[in-house]
């Protein structure tokens, strides 16, 4: 025979679950659909990642791919400007790489396509990844750098 508060109380848990993420979901300002890529089923919006989303876009697509970013977030991407989604680095154990880009090395600003930093003005490429080991390091010491969700 089964146990009904124990179904009931699974029951709950779900339903408060649920109404939490759609809670979330209901606080995200997704903007609307004005960028040229809008409703092709990917989110083009940089806060965004994991599942669904597109990776090496930049600022200008802030707001811009609503119906895409909320039917990714709907389906487990995060929205990375909530303190929940964001993953601090741990710094001890990155290969940060080599100072071997063409531009941008000892310049403050991390651009190693794997992370994303508080303050970034844009989302670096992942062909970037460990070429700017120095000013990464800096940024991860200072508590500022962010694993950033790939494909």
């Amino acid at each position: 025979m089964r146990k009904p508060g124990i179904w009931l109380l699974s029951f709950t848990m779900l339903s408060a679950c649920v109404a939490s993420q759609q809670a979330e979901i209901a606080d995200i300002y997704f903007g609307d659909d004005s960028i040229v890529y809008a409703r092709d089923g990917e989110c083009d919006d940089p806060r965004f990642t994991g599942l669904g989303t597109v990776n090496d876009v930049d600022w200008t697509s802030v707001g811009r791919d609503a119906t895409d970013c909320r039917r990714a977030v709907a389906n487990g991407a995060r929205y990375w400007l909530t303190p929940s989604a964001l993953v601090p680095v741990d710094c001890e154990a990155t290969d940060f790489g080599e100072d071997d880009l063409e531009e941008g090395v000892n310049d403050g600003i991390c651009d190693d396509g794997r992370f994303i930093t508080l303050g970034g003005a844009y989302i670096h490429l992942y062909k970037d990844s460990q070429k700017d080991a120095t000013d990464c390091q800096r940024v991860c010491a200072a508590g500022m750098l962010f694993q950033r969700a790939g494909k």
